[in-house]
């Protein structure tokens, strides 16, 4: 789950989807974030 979640955001880094009536939405993420707990 976490893994594809990390697969997709790193895909649409920097990208911008038009899904938004305020002009789009800006993906970015920290990867420290999205690390799985041990």
């Amino acid at each position: 789950e976490i893994d594809q979640a990390v697969k997709v955001m790193e895909e649409l880094q920097g990208s911008s989807l038009s899904s938004s009536d305020r002009g789009g939405m800006h993906i970015e993420y920290a990867r420290s974030r999205m690390r799985k707990k041990r």
